[in-house]
């Protein structure tokens, strides 16, 4: 699904929502292996890839995240200067795991689209559960994935296959 450019400026060359999705993981991930950007070790996402159908999963695992006026807000784990987004939503977000998230979630409602995604591919999937503790700041605990998300893979470049309208 296109997309204009230059809605997230650190993913300005993106031209697809799937693209953005996959770029917006890799960097996740990216953040989550560097020990200076993510100082308390935090593990919330995976990604593999299956090189021979070409499909990659990724999982996002016990996210926290709050209610702010309405809108799920998702917890800044990592020390990464991440410039907000420049659009409406879903391309408004401020921290990097919260762009994630609510991309995530947009692309999801466009599969449910039937003309948007002509092909009936369901990739996303969330789980949110409420915490229970008292007095918690954190008030849900989310879980995303992406299950046989489709990717090009071309030697040591991987992009991600447009499947929505």
């Amino acid at each position: 699904m296109n997309i204009t450019l230059g809605l997230y400026p650190q993913f300005s060359s993106v031209t697809t929502l799937e693209e953005l999705t996959l770029q917006l993981c890799r960097k996740v991930l990216e953040i989550q292996n560097n020990p200076d950007l993510n100082l308390t070790n935090e593990r919330v996402i995976t990604i593999t890839e299956n090189i021979t159908e070409e499909i990659a999963t990724i999982n996002l695992t016990e996210l926290e995240g709050t209610i702010v006026n309405g809108t799920i807000s998702i917890k800044d784990y990592y020390n990464f200067d991440f410039t907000p987004g420049t659009g409406v939503y879903p391309y408004d977000r401020e921290t990097l795991l919260d762009a994630l998230f609510h991309v995530l979630a947009y692309q999801h409602k466009q599969e449910l689209v039937i003309a948007k995604n002509p092909g009936s591919k369901m990739c996303c999937d969330f789980s949110i559960e409420s915490v229970t503790e008292m007095s918690t700041s954190q008030q849900l605990l989310i879980s995303c994935s992406l299950t046989d998300y489709p990717i090009t893979i071309n030697g040591n470049t991987r992009t991600s296959k447009p499947y929505l309208n």
